[in-house]
C-alpha cells in the first residue's frame, strides 16, 4: 500500500493530494481502532474505553431516542443525516460526528444504543471503527473529544451545507424553505416540519455540567495503571533515532502499538520535525 500510495501522490504521504492524504489517515484510524478492540475487548462488550465514564447518568429519554432514530429531532442537519443513512445505508463521516455528538451530549443518550443502530443501517459498518467513533463522540474513548467541546449542529450545517442543498434533499419538508432559514427554521410548522426537541444552548450546558460533575468526582475505578510508561519508552526510542527518517509503515506501527489512551505521542508524531517520512 505504501509504494502505490506514494506513486499516486508524487512520493509524498503527509502532503500533496489532500484526498489521498485523508484516505491514508482514515486507513490508519481503521487499523488503530482494530488494535483497540483486540487489546481491549471490553469495548466490544458495551464497556467504555475510559472506565471512569462507565456509570455516566444517561437520561435515555425514549421520546428523544425515537425522534433521533426517525430523523425527527427538529434539527435539520441531524435529521438529514439520519434519513440519508436509513434511505441509502451511508452517511458522510462529518455527519456521523454531528449526529453522534448531538445524541450523546445534547440528548444525553447512551452511545451504545446508537452504536447498535448504526451497525443495523450502515452498509460500510465496521465494528471497531463504529465503536471507536461513537466513543470518541461520547468522550468515553481513546483520545476522545473533551466533554466540554460539543459540536453545534447549526454551525456545522452553515459551514458544510451553506445553501442547505443537502438538507432539502433529505428533509423534504424544508424543500421550499429559504436558505437563510433552512439550517434552523424560526417557524418549522409553517413547512410541516417538527419543532426542535431540545434547545441547543441549554442542552449543551446541561451535558457539560453532567460530565463535569462526574469528572470532578474522580470516578476512575478500573482505569489501567502506568499508562505513561510505554509512551515514554516509545518516545525515547524515536528520539534515539532522531537523525533518521521513518517510513510510513513504521509510523503506522508506532501509532497503533502505543498505549492508546495517550494522545501525547500522536501529537508528537504529527508535529515533531525530526520525525519525517522517507524521501522528505
Amino acid at each position: 500500500m505504501e509504494d502505490r500510495s506514494r506513486n499516486f501522490n508524487y512520493d509524498a504521504l503527509d502532503e500533496g493530494d489532500k484526498g489521498i492524504v485523508h484516505w491514508v489517515s482514515e486507513i490508519l484510524w481503521r487499523e488503530f481502532y482494530r488494535h483497540i478492540i483486540f487489546n481491549y475487548p471490553r469495548v466490544s462488550k458495551g464497556k467504555p474505553f475510559q472506565m471512569r465514564y462507565e456509570d455516566i447518568p444517561w437520561e435515555n429519554n425514549p421520546e428523544f431516542i425515537e425522534a433521533w432514530k426517525n430523523g425527527r429531532t427538529g434539527i435539520p442537519i441531524v435529521d438529514a443525516g439520519i434519513r440519508q443513512m436509513i434511505e441509502t445505508g451511508w452517511m458522510h463521516n462529518r455527519l456521523r460526528m454531528i449526529v453522534a455528538m448531538f445524541l450523546s451530549k445534547n440528548l444525553l443518550v447512551d452511545w451504545k444504543i446508537a452504536e447498535e443502530f448504526f451497525m443495523k443501517h450502515l452498509i460500510d459498518g465496521d465494528i471497531a471503527s463504529n465503536n471507536g467513533g461513537w466513543q470518541w463522540s461520547a468522550s468515553t474513548g481513546t483520545d476522545a473529544a473533551p466533554y466540554f467541546r460539543i459540536m453545534n449542529p447549526e454551525t456545522q450545517s452553515l459551514r458544510f451545507d451553506e445553501t442547505g442543498e443537502y438538507i432539502r434533499k433529505y428533509v423534504k419538508e424544508l424543500r421550499d424553505c429559504p436558505s437563510k432559514e433552512v439550517h434552523m427554521p424560526s417557524n418549522p410548522k409553517e413547512f410541516g416540519y417538527v419543532n426542535p426537541i431540545v434547545d441547543l444552548k441549554i442542552s449543551r450546558q446541561k451535558a457539560i455540567d453532567v460530565f463535569g460533575d462526574w469528572a470532578a468526582e474522580g470516578k476512575d475505578e478500573g482505569m489501567e495503571k502506568n499508562h505513561s510508561k510505554p509512551v515514554k519508552e516509545m518516545i525515547d526510542f524515536v528520539l534515539s533515532r532522531k537523525e533518521e527518517k521513518f517510513s510510513f509503515l513504521e509510523k503506522s506501527c508506532f501509532f497503533c502499538v502505543l498505549e492508546p489512551s495517550q494522545s501525547r505521542f500522536f501529537t508528537f508524531w504529527r508535529h515533531n520535525p525530526m520525525v519525517g517520512f522517507n524521501g522528505q
